[in-house]
Protein backbone atom coordinates (compact mmCIF):
# COMPACT_ATOMS: atom_id res chain seq x y z
CA UNK A 1 0.00 0.00 0.00
CA UNK A 2 1.23 3.47 -0.92
CA UNK A 3 1.92 5.99 1.33
CA UNK A 4 -0.55 9.32 0.93
CA UNK A 5 -0.74 12.57 2.20
CA UNK A 6 -3.87 13.16 4.38
CA UNK A 7 -4.80 17.01 5.50
CA UNK A 8 -5.35 17.47 9.52
CA UNK A 9 -8.37 20.01 9.29
CA UNK A 10 -9.71 19.44 12.74
CA UNK A 11 -7.85 22.29 14.98
CA UNK A 12 -8.73 24.78 17.55
CA UNK A 13 -8.87 28.46 16.43
CA UNK A 14 -5.62 30.36 15.93
CA UNK A 15 -4.68 32.57 18.98
CA UNK A 16 -4.78 36.29 19.39
CA UNK A 17 -2.65 38.29 17.47
CA UNK A 18 0.70 39.10 19.31
CA UNK A 19 -0.09 36.42 22.22
CA UNK A 20 2.53 34.48 23.92
CA UNK A 21 2.49 30.62 24.71
CA UNK A 22 -0.74 30.22 23.75
CA UNK A 23 -2.04 26.98 22.46
CA UNK A 24 -3.36 25.32 19.51
CA UNK A 25 -4.05 21.92 19.21
CA UNK A 26 -4.70 19.39 15.70
CA UNK A 27 -6.57 16.41 15.78
CA UNK A 28 -5.28 13.77 14.12
CA UNK A 29 -7.52 11.06 12.96
CA UNK A 30 -7.47 7.32 13.99
CA UNK A 31 -7.03 4.03 12.11
CA UNK A 32 -3.93 4.43 10.22
CA UNK A 33 -0.11 4.16 10.08
CA UNK A 34 1.65 7.67 10.80
CA UNK A 35 4.94 7.93 9.00
CA UNK A 36 5.49 11.92 9.47
CA UNK A 37 3.68 14.83 10.47
CA UNK A 38 4.76 18.22 8.60
CA UNK A 39 3.84 21.75 9.57
CA UNK A 40 3.64 24.67 7.07
CA UNK A 41 4.64 27.88 8.33
CA UNK A 42 3.28 30.98 6.89
CA UNK A 43 4.74 33.90 8.39
CA UNK A 44 4.74 37.59 6.67
CA UNK A 45 8.33 39.49 5.79
CA UNK A 46 9.63 42.62 6.01
CA UNK A 47 8.25 45.02 3.36
CA UNK A 48 5.28 43.00 3.03
CA UNK A 49 4.07 41.36 6.28
CA UNK A 50 0.51 41.27 5.53
CA UNK A 51 1.33 38.87 2.35
CA UNK A 52 1.72 35.66 3.48
CA UNK A 53 5.01 34.00 3.01
CA UNK A 54 7.07 30.67 3.99
CA UNK A 55 8.41 30.88 7.44
CA UNK A 56 12.34 31.29 7.71
CA UNK A 57 13.85 28.61 10.32
CA UNK A 58 14.45 31.57 12.72
CA UNK A 59 10.93 32.48 12.47
CA UNK A 60 9.50 29.04 13.20
CA UNK A 61 12.07 28.54 16.21
CA UNK A 62 9.94 32.35 17.49
CA UNK A 63 6.50 31.00 16.72
CA UNK A 64 6.48 27.30 17.54
CA UNK A 65 8.50 27.54 21.30
CA UNK A 66 6.99 23.84 21.76
CA UNK A 67 5.55 20.64 19.97
CA UNK A 68 3.30 17.82 22.22
CA UNK A 69 2.21 14.85 20.80
CA UNK A 70 -0.31 13.29 23.09
CA UNK A 71 -3.04 10.12 22.65
CA UNK A 72 -5.69 11.20 25.28
CA UNK A 73 -3.62 12.68 28.59
CA UNK A 74 -0.53 10.23 27.83
CA UNK A 75 2.23 12.34 26.18
CA UNK A 76 4.05 10.37 23.56
CA UNK A 77 6.61 13.19 22.92
CA UNK A 78 7.51 16.78 24.50
CA UNK A 79 10.20 18.21 22.32
CA UNK A 80 11.61 22.45 21.93
CA UNK A 81 11.58 22.68 18.27
CA UNK A 82 14.65 24.93 18.82
CA UNK A 83 16.60 21.87 20.42
CA UNK A 84 14.35 19.61 17.72
CA UNK A 85 16.10 21.49 14.63
CA UNK A 86 19.71 21.15 16.43
CA UNK A 87 18.94 17.08 16.46
CA UNK A 88 17.91 17.23 13.11
CA UNK A 89 21.02 19.18 11.72
CA UNK A 90 22.98 16.20 13.84
CA UNK A 91 21.13 13.30 12.44
CA UNK A 92 21.45 15.00 8.56
CA UNK A 93 17.51 15.69 8.29
CA UNK A 94 17.34 18.33 6.17
CA UNK A 95 14.36 20.67 6.52
CA UNK A 96 15.38 22.46 3.32
CA UNK A 97 11.51 23.06 2.12
CA UNK A 98 11.10 27.12 3.16
CA UNK A 99 8.44 26.93 5.69
CA UNK A 100 8.20 23.47 6.30
CA UNK A 101 8.69 21.06 9.59
CA UNK A 102 8.58 17.57 9.71
CA UNK A 103 8.16 15.30 12.86
CA UNK A 104 9.15 12.17 12.02
CA UNK A 105 7.10 9.11 12.98
CA UNK A 106 8.96 6.08 11.25
CA UNK A 107 12.64 6.71 10.88
CA UNK A 108 13.87 7.52 6.88
CA UNK A 109 17.16 7.10 7.44
CA UNK A 110 17.37 3.47 9.71
CA UNK A 111 19.40 1.12 8.70
CA UNK A 112 16.60 -0.97 6.95
CA UNK A 113 13.33 -0.78 5.57
CA UNK A 114 11.95 -3.26 8.33
CA UNK A 115 13.31 -0.89 10.56
CA UNK A 116 11.70 1.95 8.92
CA UNK A 117 8.59 0.27 8.79
CA UNK A 118 8.16 -0.63 12.54
CA UNK A 119 8.46 2.67 13.76
CA UNK A 120 5.53 4.26 12.01
CA UNK A 121 2.89 4.62 14.53
CA UNK A 122 0.20 1.85 13.66
CA UNK A 123 -2.84 3.35 15.10
CA UNK A 124 -4.43 0.51 13.50
CA UNK A 125 -3.37 -2.30 15.79
CA UNK A 126 -3.35 0.03 18.94
CA UNK A 127 -7.00 1.14 18.70
CA UNK A 128 -6.54 4.55 20.88
CA UNK A 129 -7.92 8.14 20.84
CA UNK A 130 -7.25 10.51 18.22
CA UNK A 131 -3.89 11.62 18.21
CA UNK A 132 -3.45 15.29 19.45
CA UNK A 133 -0.62 17.52 18.31
CA UNK A 134 -0.37 20.36 20.75
CA UNK A 135 1.64 23.57 19.37
CA UNK A 136 3.03 26.00 21.97
CA UNK A 137 2.75 29.07 20.23
CA UNK A 138 3.87 33.07 20.17
CA UNK A 139 1.77 34.81 17.90
CA UNK A 140 2.80 37.62 15.58
CA UNK A 141 1.42 41.62 16.02
CA UNK A 142 -1.53 42.38 14.61
CA UNK A 143 -0.64 43.46 11.01
CA UNK A 144 1.61 40.35 10.34
CA UNK A 145 0.46 37.30 8.50
CA UNK A 146 0.87 33.59 10.45
CA UNK A 147 -0.61 30.61 10.23
CA UNK A 148 -0.30 26.49 10.07
CA UNK A 149 -1.14 23.99 7.78
CA UNK A 150 -0.50 20.61 8.96
CA UNK A 151 -0.55 17.14 6.88
CA UNK A 152 0.66 14.02 7.72
CA UNK A 153 1.98 10.83 5.75
CA UNK A 154 -0.08 7.82 6.09
CA UNK A 155 -0.33 4.36 4.69
CA UNK A 156 -3.01 1.37 6.13
CA UNK A 157 -0.84 -1.22 6.69
CA UNK A 158 -0.24 -2.85 10.05
CA UNK A 159 3.40 -3.25 11.87
CA UNK A 160 3.23 -7.13 11.51
CA UNK A 161 5.74 -9.58 10.76
CA UNK A 162 4.92 -13.07 10.06
CA UNK A 163 1.14 -12.44 12.10
CA UNK A 164 3.23 -10.50 14.86
CA UNK A 165 2.81 -7.22 15.51
CA UNK A 166 6.77 -5.70 15.85
CA UNK A 167 5.84 -1.55 16.17
CA UNK A 168 7.78 0.50 18.02
CA UNK A 169 6.35 4.06 19.05
CA UNK A 170 9.78 6.37 19.33
CA UNK A 171 8.93 8.53 22.55
CA UNK A 172 10.95 11.94 23.26
CA UNK A 173 10.66 12.73 27.09
CA UNK A 174 12.32 16.02 28.32
CA UNK A 175 13.89 16.77 32.09
CA UNK A 176 15.47 20.09 33.20
CA UNK A 177 17.81 19.66 36.21
CA UNK A 178 21.66 20.79 37.42
CA UNK A 179 24.70 18.71 36.76
CA UNK A 180 27.28 20.07 38.98
CA UNK A 181 31.11 21.85 38.09
CA UNK A 182 34.44 19.62 38.60
CA UNK A 183 33.48 15.32 38.26
CA UNK A 184 29.38 15.26 39.05
CA UNK A 185 27.12 11.91 39.03
CA UNK A 186 23.90 12.71 37.91
CA UNK A 187 21.25 9.62 38.90
CA UNK A 188 18.38 10.50 37.96
CA UNK A 189 18.23 9.81 34.25
CA UNK A 190 14.94 7.88 32.15
CA UNK A 191 14.80 4.31 33.63
CA UNK A 192 11.13 3.60 32.78
CA UNK A 193 11.46 2.32 29.70
CA UNK A 194 14.74 1.33 26.93
CA UNK A 195 15.72 4.35 25.61
CA UNK A 196 18.99 4.60 22.32
CA UNK A 197 19.26 8.43 22.46
CA UNK A 198 20.02 10.77 25.38
CA UNK A 199 20.86 14.33 24.19
CA UNK A 200 22.51 16.74 26.66
CA UNK A 201 21.13 20.01 25.84
CA UNK A 202 23.66 23.01 28.07
CA UNK A 203 25.47 26.61 27.29
CA UNK A 204 28.55 24.53 28.02
CA UNK A 205 29.29 20.75 27.83
CA UNK A 206 31.61 19.18 29.58
CA UNK A 207 35.19 17.28 28.77
CA UNK A 208 33.90 14.00 29.41
CA UNK A 209 30.64 12.22 29.59
CA UNK A 210 30.52 8.53 31.21
CA UNK A 211 27.63 6.65 31.24
CA UNK A 212 27.78 3.78 34.27
CA UNK A 213 25.16 1.14 34.13
CA UNK A 214 24.98 -1.33 37.32
CA UNK A 215 28.38 -0.48 37.90
CA UNK A 216 29.85 -0.88 34.24
CA UNK A 217 30.77 2.07 31.82
CA UNK A 218 29.22 1.29 28.83
CA UNK A 219 29.83 4.92 27.15
CA UNK A 220 32.85 6.76 27.86
CA UNK A 221 34.18 9.90 25.78
CA UNK A 222 35.71 12.59 26.11
CA UNK A 223 36.60 15.95 23.54
CA UNK A 224 39.24 18.69 23.95
CA UNK A 225 40.82 20.32 21.59
CA UNK A 226 44.05 18.07 21.67
CA UNK A 227 41.55 15.13 21.52
CA UNK A 228 37.96 15.89 19.89
CA UNK A 229 37.06 12.50 20.40
CA UNK A 230 33.21 13.20 20.38
CA UNK A 231 32.97 14.83 17.11
CA UNK A 232 35.24 12.26 15.63
CA UNK A 233 33.17 9.27 16.96
CA UNK A 234 29.97 10.92 15.65
CA UNK A 235 32.15 11.28 12.14
CA UNK A 236 32.26 8.14 11.59
CA UNK A 237 28.97 7.04 11.21
CA UNK A 238 27.81 10.33 9.19
CA UNK A 239 26.57 12.69 12.03
CA UNK A 240 27.23 16.13 11.59
CA UNK A 241 27.93 17.47 15.57
CA UNK A 242 27.53 21.10 15.90
CA UNK A 243 31.18 22.65 16.53
CA UNK A 244 33.54 25.42 18.19
CA UNK A 245 36.11 26.85 16.56
CA UNK A 246 38.52 24.05 18.14
CA UNK A 247 36.20 21.19 16.97
CA UNK A 248 34.91 20.36 20.54
CA UNK A 249 31.08 20.02 19.87
CA UNK A 250 28.77 22.41 21.26
CA UNK A 251 24.97 22.95 21.88
CA UNK A 252 24.67 19.84 22.72
CA UNK A 253 26.23 16.50 23.58
CA UNK A 254 24.33 13.77 21.75
CA UNK A 255 24.64 9.88 23.08
CA UNK A 256 23.57 7.87 20.46
CA UNK A 257 23.71 4.29 21.26
CA UNK A 258 22.60 3.48 17.85
CA UNK A 259 24.54 5.69 15.06
CA UNK A 260 23.90 3.34 12.66
CA UNK A 261 20.36 3.97 13.25
CA UNK A 262 19.93 -0.17 14.06
CA UNK A 263 16.56 -0.26 15.78
CA UNK A 264 17.80 -2.79 18.37
CA UNK A 265 20.71 -0.92 19.61
CA UNK A 266 19.54 0.14 22.91
CA UNK A 267 19.44 0.42 26.50
CA UNK A 268 17.40 -1.89 28.09
CA UNK A 269 17.60 -0.14 31.34
CA UNK A 270 14.54 -0.68 33.77
CA UNK A 271 13.51 0.92 37.32
CA UNK A 272 15.77 -1.98 39.21
CA UNK A 273 19.09 -0.73 37.57
CA UNK A 274 21.46 1.81 38.53
CA UNK A 275 22.20 4.46 36.00
CA UNK A 276 24.48 7.10 36.43
CA UNK A 277 25.92 9.45 33.99
CA UNK A 278 29.23 11.09 34.55
CA UNK A 279 30.70 14.19 33.55
CA UNK A 280 33.54 15.93 34.01
CA UNK A 281 35.72 19.18 32.99
CA UNK A 282 32.88 21.32 33.89
CA UNK A 283 34.27 24.85 35.78
CA UNK A 284 30.93 25.33 37.13
CA UNK A 285 27.63 23.77 37.50
CA UNK A 286 25.00 24.31 35.22
CA UNK A 287 21.48 23.79 33.54
CA UNK A 288 20.85 20.89 31.63
CA UNK A 289 17.59 20.12 29.03
CA UNK A 290 17.68 15.50 29.32
CA UNK A 291 15.81 14.86 25.98
CA UNK A 292 15.78 10.84 26.10
CA UNK A 293 14.07 9.03 22.70
CA UNK A 294 12.69 5.77 24.29
CA UNK A 295 11.09 2.93 22.77
CA UNK A 296 7.61 1.21 23.93
CA UNK A 297 5.35 -1.18 21.58
CA UNK A 298 2.45 0.80 22.28
CA UNK A 299 0.61 3.86 23.97
CA UNK A 300 1.17 3.05 27.57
Amino acid sequence: MFRQSLKIDNRTALPPPGSAGQLRTYFHPRGVRIHDITLYVTHGQTGSLGTPAPATKQQIIDTISRIRLMVGTTTIRDINVAQLLSTYEILGRAQDVPGALTLYMSNPQAASVLGEETTAWDLISNPVPEVQIELTLNIPPAGTAFDIIMESSVDSLRSLLNGQYIGRFIRAETATDQIGAGRSSYFLLQRNRPWSRLWLFAATLPERVILRLNGEDIYDITQTALKPELAAHLGKFGKKPLLNADGTVKTVWPILLNPDEQLTNLLNVTPRDRLELITEGMAASAQYTFVTETQSAGIA
